[in-house]
């Protein structure tokens, strides 16, 4: 399985010297959270014994809607900084 995964990124032209099945382990955890097949059945399913599976989440595009745009115009408020 890791030379499959290994020759499908060399096909694409990725660096495969890092790449393992391993690697697949962050993309099947952010598509089950996409598909908010929620955190028990994530950890239950990528055989995670901890909250490790936390580790592995990414903001989906959704929640991501107009984050540069509203952090573009606000105001500093803390720490004394100014524009």
């Amino acid at each position: 399985m890791n030379r499959a995964v290994k020759a499908c990124a060399d096909g694409v032209g990725i660096s495969s010297r890092h790449l393992s099945t391993h690697s697949l382990r962050r993309g099947g955890s952010v598509a089950m959270q996409a598909a908010e097949l929620g955190d028990e059945l994530r950890r239950e399913f990528c055989a995670w014994r901890s909250s490790t599976h936390q580790v592995y989440k990414d903001p989906l595009a959704s929640r991501c809607k107009d984050v540069a745009r509203r952090m573009w115009g606000a105001e500093p408020k803390s720490m004394g900084l100014r524009h």
